[in-house]
């Protein structure tokens, strides 16, 4: 099956660059800070929605989406402070012949915040007016290995990296797919 949704981005500009922000999946996501993910440069989003596609409406608009990225600077700072002080207890019990749990401090997330952070960052560090919407437009295919989703008919890394870490992004992308098998 082949699949095509149209999801509103909420627009940036500053003098730097124009830029998008996911404003259907922001919501959907289970880790905070993977909203920093969320963006596209705005030459990848298109004006208006794929007639043929499946038409989200945006969940969060631009002022709301600009203050809840301040409070995920924070959350960020918060959560890379508790990593971190937690891995180095656990490396100073190492010291000591303690052993290590496993899985206790999963560095792929501290890893995460730290990408999280920069992005999240360099966004608020640019002066940013809102610039209406424009749509991403992905291309959802369920092979035998999967789905894969594309954006302007390339494999998108992003969307396909959260539909296999992210649970709340993968839930509501087969609650939006399964919704639609229905009505055709």
């Amino acid at each position: 099956m082949f699949y095509k949704i149209s999801i509103p981005y909420n627009v940036y500009t500053s003098k730097e660059r124009s830029f998008g922000l996911d404003a259907y999946f922001w919501l959907f996501l289970d880790k905070k800070y993977r909203k920093s993910l969320l963006i596209k440069p705005l030459n990848s989003l298109k004006n208006s929605p794929d007639p043929g596609s499946i038409i989200l409406s945006p969940k969060i608009d631009h002022s709301k989406q600009l203050n809840e990225l301040e409070e995920l600077s924070q959350y960020i700072s918060s959560e890379k402070i508790r990593y971190t002080s937690r891995l180095n207890r656990w490396k100073l019990a190492r010291f000591f012949l303690v052993p290590l749990p496993s899985g206790l401090v999963d560095s792929k997330e501290l890893t995460e915040l730290v990408s999280a952070e920069n992005i999240v960052r360099k966004i608020l560090s640019m002066r940013t007016i809102s610039d209406g919407i424009k749509w991403c437009i992905l291309s959802i295919k369920e092979t035998e290995k999967g789905i894969e989703i594309n954006v302007n008919g390339k494999y998108d890394k992003i969307y396909n990296w959260l539909y296999k870490n992210d649970y709340g992004f993968k839930n509501e992308l087969i609650k939006i797919i399964t919704k639609n098998r229905q009505l055709r």
